[in-house]
Formats: structure tokens, sequence, C-alpha cells
């Protein structure tokens, strides 16, 4: 019996480090729920949690998920209403791993001591439920890295080759059938995707056959 493992991915707005290395929060955009809830979708990512301490932030993510989970939006995009369907706010961390119990593993584009490679954190995942930690502003905040399981090497541009990167269309050998055919199905356009490595966020990649 082949037992499936859930991958997260938990989108940091405090704590996080600010252009001059303070601890900050950072607003919730607009663009944080659209543009990763798709990206969510198409590659398979079981929740997107949106992680804010402030009310008013919540209140705000929260109206604009309303709108297209049960307003207007629903019926007028509805493919946009399931990716919004990936979607849930929390307050903290904490949060986090206690609804899902899983493996928490950070990123940060400098380089930790002990940090994991990427076939490490895809060996840990083919094991057990995993949590992607992204933060916003200039990266997770030292205090909130201390707190999880792992942190992630960074990924280094030098040693990724070109047709490793997503730049939509999607038709490159970096992402797997089942994610093109989802790019196509959830309408994802150039205009929405960045350039992201397909590994970090293909569900397929985490998957060891």
């Amino acid at each position: 019996m082949t037992i499936i493992h859930m991958l997260y991915v938990s989108l940091i707005h405090w704590p996080c480090v600010g252009k001059n290395g303070e601890e900050i929060a950072t607003a919730i955009t607009n663009l944080d729920l659209h543009d990763c809830a798709r990206v969510c979708l198409t590659y398979g990512i079981n929740t997107l949690y949106i992680v804010h301490p402030n009310d008013v932030q919540l209140d705000f993510a929260g109206k604009i998920m309303d709108h297209w989970l049960s307003g207007y939006g629903s019926g007028y995009n509805p493919i946009r209403k399931k990716a919004f369907e990936v979607i849930t706010l929390v307050r903290d961390i904490e949060e986090v791993k206690r609804q899902t119990g899983a493996y928490m593993i950070g990123t940060s584009a400098t380089k930790v001591d002990g940090c994991l490679t990427w076939q490490e954190a895809r060996e840990t995942a083919s094991g057990r439920d995993v949590c992607l930690v992204f933060g916003t502003g200039w990266g997770l905040a030292p205090s909130l890295i201390d707190s999880l399981d792992a942190v992630i090497e960074p990924i280094d541009p030098e040693t990724i080759e070109p047709h490793k990167l997503i730049w939509m269309t999607m038709e490159d050998d970096g992402v797997c059938g089942v994610c093109q055919e989802n790019a196509r199905k959830y309408d994802m356009d150039e205009d929405f995707i960045p350039i992201i490595p397909a590994h970090v966020m293909c569900r397929c990649w985490w998957e060891i056959r």
C-alpha cells in the first residue's frame, strides 16, 4: 500500500527581517493570496497557510477570500474559487504546527549551518508530512528559523540549468506532465508565475518513486 504524505506551504508575515535587519511584520498583499494559491493548486500543495498575527490584516485577507469563495467571484471565476480553497489563515507558525503535525522546513537565501540539501529534504518528505516555510520582506527572522525542524539550502542560480526554471508556458523538461496539465486546467499564464525552480514546488518532484 502506497502512503501519500502531505505537503504544505506556509507564507510568514511575522516575524520577518526588514531591510535594515530589524524584526518586522509585513503586510498581506492581494498577490500573496491570488498568486500563491494558484501556484499551490497547480503543484498539488495540500494547504497554503497565510500567517499573520494582526486582526486587521487577517480581516483584510478574509474579505478577499470571501469574495472568491462565496461572493460574486465564486460564480464569475470558479477556477479562482478552487485556488482559494487551498488557503487557510492562521495567526502564527505554532498554529500551523498544531494543525499539520508536519516536519517544518524553513527557507533562507543565506546558507545556515547544518542545512538540508534538496535531496535530503525530498527524502524526508517521502517518509512524513512536510511544511515548507517561506518568509516575506527580507526573509524569515532568526527567531522563527530557530523554532523550525530544519532549514533547506539556498537555491544557487549558478548551478541551475535554464531549462530547470519554470517560466510559464511550463513547456519544458523541468515540470512534470501532471503539473503541465494542471497549469492548463487552472488557467495559469506567464503573467502570473514567477521564475521558480521546478523542484521547489512541484509535488511530483517530492514523491520518490
